[in-house]
């Protein structure tokens, strides 16, 4: 995957630029084991960075994606719940860990529902606030570390890394060169 292509996924989450010979320009729906490979490829990427942080946004970013579909779900559960789809919709309550007695009365449950939806919507505000907090509040910090990081690249090693065309492991493997040269100075300085 160029560079390129993976600094703007974190930039915008958009998995269209995993698509090869995207222009960005067309919308385009990107296929549906996007998801999937993005997770393979950020993960590999965290391991061989070994960032925590980057592995706490990760992990934080997944979780978030699960408790939005959660509320999602939930809050499309309570505000459908009828007598005709009781046992149903009760079933799937219970199933999302909303506890819900399917012989009982809906409206004797409807306060006890809001209040379980108001705490996963608390619950999903709190994670999302820390996850901006985790981001700064300059959106293009992780970009411009990849370019510092280019840059010291290209005038450490003498080499030329274009980023529409190199491959995140090309530039992940240039920076172990560089830690290796860098070691190496040092052990020299040192003697």
């Amino acid at each position: 995957m160029p560079i390129y292509n993976f600094d703007k996924i974190l930039q915008t989450n958009n998995l269209s630029y995993l698509v090869v010979g995207w222009n960005e320009r067309n919308e385009i729906t990107p296929p549906e084991a996007a998801v999937n490979r993005w997770n393979e490829i950020y993960n590999l990427y965290c391991e061989r960075t070994a960032n925590n942080d980057t592995l706490t946004f990760y992990s934080l970013s997944c979780e978030i994606g699960y408790l939005e579909m959660r509320y999602t779900v939930i809050t499309h559960l309570v505000y459908g719940l009828s007598e005709y789809n009781k046992e149903d919709y009760g079933r799937e309550l219970n199933a999302w860990g909303i506890p819900f007695n399917i012989k009982g009365s809906i409206l004797d449950q409807v306060e006890q529902l809001q209040r379980h939806l108001r705490i996963a919507k608390q619950n999903l505000d709190l994670k999302t606030r820390k996850l901006k907090s985790l981001k700064g509040d300059d959106e293009t910090k992780e970009s411009t570390s990849f370019l510092k990081q280019i840059i010291i690249i290209q005038e450490q090693l003498g080499v030329k890394i274009d980023i529409r065309k190199d491959s995140v492991e090309f530039f992940l493997t240039a920076i172990e060169r560089l830690k290796e040269k860098l070691e190496q100075q040092k052990k020299v300085r040192n003697g």
